[in-house]
């Protein structure tokens, strides 16, 4: 189905219906696990002191914020933290020179990946090192100092890295006698595509470009020899195309840097017209085109270039609104008035915000955001969104009211441990317990409460044929 469409009216219509129908099915997720009224915000470092810049953040499940930082003394580093005291993981010094590239990646145990050019004393060469601490560090690969052999390390770019603290990135190693340094994608220390076929180069020019889930599959932004290039997916079922140049559907994808999760759903931006972008949603496991997530066809006029999205499928993303002129705002969904986290102009830590930017690690499970912004006083800065829930429900089965039919799903489900709002979950933990069981007490008897959203699989089916075959209808019209 192409992307690219035409501007007749049907095809508007249509184009109008895909964009709900796939943000209403991204929206029903998140609803069916936790329902979000407002954030707490928190602020993990600004350039009030010694720091003078920041990249974008990556958050784990914990709610621990990683990022690379400048200082005022002309150095710079890598740090953690949550509210309170940082950690430092590295800085520039007797080992470190610099750090290489944007956001550092950072593992469900706090362990932070990051790429960083060492001092001849601290041994030299650009690599990839995770670590917990300045005492910590440990060296993923670096590269071979004194007679490098075909296939030795050479380099790296950007690093992310998964919950379960495998790190991936774009690095060189050495090629075959007569062909200088290649490119490649590595998973850990194992080397999962290079350059000797069809790609020409992996990530963009400032090393970007890739993310990796729990089971290692990597998706991944890439040039090919022949010009074109796109987004990609490697992982345990081989290496699949998520869409490209080549096919006429997509203009560019520019600095584009894509994220997947644990089920292989994957969203990325791209144009796919000149000038023209929008963010997409796709799945590793193949099977039709990219579907258009938002465009510039609503409120929205352009897009941050990582968008992120976690395990829930809830999505983050960075924008800026028609007709606003200056700033952006961080959002959850299709609609600024309800789906924004914080805006230009809202109110932020003592100050105003200006502009926000996300990176394609900034969500948790949680729905917790990490973010860097810039305010209106000139400070600039990390922060972290934590959603605040609306209220609790134990009107398990969505008939507005809560009665033994409700006691009922919450027997059922409290076997299983864990669930959601329509398996027994009351109070959005995602476990259903004696906790939930306490609210069903609370609210037994009471009726014209705010009902759990269904599970969305089964209409999403039927919708997603209807909406095959208006595309379908489509392609006649626009042929």
């Amino acid at each position: 189905m192409p992307v690219v469409l035409c501007n007749c009216g049907d095809c508007n219509m249509r184009r109008s219906l895909l964009v709900w129908l796939v943000a209403a099915h991204g929206l029903l997720i998140s609803a069916a696990t936790q329902s979000w009224s407002a954030y707490a915000f928190t602020s993990i470092a600004d350039s009030s002191g010694a720091f003078l810049d920041f990249n974008t953040p990556s958050v784990n499940s914990s709610g621990q914020v990683a990022f690379r930082a400048s200082l005022d003394n002309g150095g710079g580093g890598v740090y953690r933290g949550q509210g309170g005291a940082l950690t430092t993981i590295a800085e520039t010094g007797s080992t470190y020179q610099g750090f290489q590239y944007q956001t550092p990646g950072i593992d469900a145990n706090g362990n932070v990946a990051f790429t960083a050019v060492r001092r001849p004393e601290g041994g030299g060469g650009e690599g990839v090192f995770i670590g917990n601490g300045p005492s910590t560090t440990i060296h993923i690969l670096t590269p071979t100092t004194t007679a490098p052999q075909p296939g030795d390390f050479a380099g790296a770019a950007a690093v992310v890295m998964n919950d379960e603290g495998t790190p991936a990135f774009a690095g060189a190693f050495v090629g075959p006698p007569l062909q200088g340094i290649r490119a490649g994608l590595y998973v850990g220390t194992a080397l999962v595509a290079n350059d000797f076929g069809a790609f020409a180069s992996f990530a963009d020019s400032l090393g970007r470009g890739l993310d990796v889930n729990n089971h290692n599959a990597v998706v991944f932004k890439a040039a090919r020899d022949d010009n074109s290039s796109g987004i990609f997916v490697v992982g345990a079922g081989g290496l699949a195309t998520i869409a490209d140049t080549s096919s006429g559907d997509f203009a560019s994808f520019n600095f584009s840097v894509p994220a997947i999760n644990d089920a292989g759903d994957i969203i990325f931006w791209a144009e796919p017209q000149p000038f023209v972008d929008a963010l997409f949603t796709s799945s590793a496991a193949g099977g039709g085109q990219p579907l258009v997530f938002l465009d510039g066809s609503g409120p929205f006029a352009h897009f941050g270039k990582s968008p992120a999205i976690n395990n829930l499928g809830q999505i983050a993303f960075d924008a800026f609104l028609d007709g606003t002129g200056v700033g952006n705002g961080i959002f959850t969904g299709m609609d600024p008035s309800s789906d924004a986290v914080v805006f230009y102009g809202d109110p932020l830590f003592n100050s105003s915000l200006a502009t926000a930017t996300v990176s394609n690690q900034s969500i948790n499970e949680a729905g917790q955001i990490a973010f860097h912004y810039v305010l209106a006083n000139g400070l600039s800065g990390i922060g972290l969104a934590t959603p605040l829930p609306q209220g609790d429900s134990a009107d398990f089965d969505g008939d507005q009211d809560v009665d033994g039919a409700d006691l009922l799903i919450w027997q059922r489900g409290v076997a299983a441990g864990t669930g959601s709002a329509a398996t027994g979950d009351a109070n959005g933990d995602h476990d259903v317990n004696g906790q939930d069981l306490a609210i069903w007490k609370q609210q037994f008897g009471q009726a014209n409460l705010a009902a759990p959203v269904p599970e969305p699989a089964a209409w999403w089916g039927a919708l997603s044929m209807g909406l095959w075959a208006a595309a379908a209808a489509r392609r006649e019209r626009c042929a």
